[in-house]
């Protein structure tokens, strides 16, 4: 198994989600610079945070090389996994539904928040008993999920909404609500279960010198859901 940690001039994350794999598989992680010629022959690429260049254009258009690669690996049924901008990226992209618009109080969150897990038919969710309360550290100022009616029937129709916003108790309400996502919806996958994204952080939450592993149980399921392939 061979996972390629995606990386652009201002990339934030990228070292964690390299750290955090290391952890807790024994698979090899590689860096892949975002002007790269070739993904590396990886079974799964993580997006992460930060500013990616070009993203607000067409792939074909941009000044990095490796967004048209990632959607063409995609398409051909690779894992691809975003997270924080990671997720804007995948839905300016046209791999996730819906788009990522700024918090609708317009300030930046900086804190732990709670998720609980709706579905399990992706990777980062496959092997989290529904139900399961994680602890995750969020970071954005824009980061609100939003989607058409359609759109959102869909996802629930086909169990792609992942995550969801809640309190230490898994309530669902507007109060742990972090940035007004549609729903309270943290984290999706497209119809075919190859491409997620989320907004939290479980890469910082994962090492024990972090003060938090409420990330430790995606990794793992990664770990478990390739294993079992």
């Amino acid at each position: 198994m061979k996972v390629g940690v995606v990386v652009f001039p201002d990339s934030e994350s990228h070292r964690d989600v390299v750290a955090a794999f290391k952890e807790v598989t024994t698979w090899e992680v590689v860096e892949i610079w975002h002007k790269d010629d070739s993904l590396k022959g990886v079974d799964l690429l993580v997006i992460t945070g930060g500013f990616i260049p070009g993203i607000n254009f067409v792939a074909e258009e941009s000044p990095s090389p490796i967004l048209l690669k990632i959607v063409t690996f995609a398409k051909r049924g690779g894992y691809v996994w975003g997270i924080g901008n990671g997720f804007y990226a995948l839905c300016k992209l046209g791999l996730l539904p819906g788009e990522i618009r700024s918090n609708t109080d317009g300030r930046f969150i900086g804190r732990n928040v709670y998720l609980l897990t709706d579905s399990r038919q992706a990777a980062i969710t496959w092997n989290i008993e529904s139900s399961t309360i994680m602890r995750i550290p969020l970071a954005h100022n824009r980061g609100a999920y939003f989607a058409s009616q359609t759109e959102l029937l869909d996802l629930r129709i086909g169990g792609q909404i992942l995550l969801r916003y809640c309190d230490k108790n898994g309530n669902l309400s507007v109060d742990f609500n972090p940035d007004g996502s549609v729903e309270n919806i943290a984290a999706i996958c497209n119809e075919h279960k190859n491409v997620m994204g989320m907004m939290a952080h479980p890469e910082r939450a994962v090492l024990l010198s972090s003060g938090n592993t409420g990330g430790y149980p995606i990794f793992e399921s990664l770990q478990r859901f390739f294993r079992g392939k």
